[in-house]
């Protein structure tokens, strides 16, 4: 995080991009679940990491051309959309998936382990495309995904599937800002600055 820190320099100075960083932090957590879960189910191999980092890649692309086909897609359905599937990743069992044909195996994990990060990277695609500076926004991205690297290690307190819940609070946070008309907060200055003798003051628009 350190490193993080020292090589986004001037652009993490100023507004705090909130929005971006737990954006950031939940999205590294996803992905962390998803090559765990499908290492439990197909085992840890080279296939399956292979597998999973391709298709991450594949639905951030398909997110990506979704946003630029429809710049104005609402972010609310979005959000629910995101949620219940890390509602449903959460729920269901792992084993539920297991004991069938190979093939129905991997659609059905696909498809649980892809929902959540489409509609993450769809969110992303939006609010990073209403940034006025988007150095900063990808710089407040990538400490935020250095961030939820740390956070990796509570699954040895909290367990894998817990990790789905503190991507939730994540994204549930980005929502809130959202709703609160912050989508564009740095380049409106509705933002948390980081003034001298002063933390956590909202600028006004």
């Amino acid at each position: 995080m350190l490193l993080v820190g020292l090589a986004g320099g001037r652009a993490l100075r100023g507004d705090i991009d909130l929005q971006m960083f737990l954006l950031g932090l939940g999205f590294l957590l996803l992905e962390t679940k998803s090559v765990t879960e499908m290492s439990l189910l197909f085992g840890s191999t080279w296939e399956v990491n292979l597998l999973v980092f391709s298709s991450v890649l594949v639905v951030i692309l398909i997110a990506n051309w979704l946003v630029l086909r429809r710049r104005d897609i609402p972010l609310r359905p979005v959000f629910l959309a995101l949620m219940a599937s890390l509602a449903l990743g959460y729920l269901l069992p792992i084993r539920a998936l297991a004991g069938g044909a190979l093939w129905v195996e991997w659609l059905l994990g696909g498809a649980v382990v892809a929902a959540p990060v489409l509609f993450a990277a769809i969110a992303f695609a939006r609010l990073f495309a209403a940034r006025a500076n988007s150095v900063r926004a990808l710089g407040y991205n990538l400490f935020g995904a250095a961030f939820g690297g740390v956070l990796e290690y509570s699954v040895m307190l909290l367990g894998v599937k817990n990790l789905y819940l503190i991507a939730a609070v994540a994204y549930a946070g980005v929502w809130l800002l959202s709703e609160r008309g912050e989508e564009g907060a740095p380049a409106a200055g509705k933002a948390l600055r980081l003034g001298s003798g002063a933390r956590g003051v909202v600028g006004s628009g």
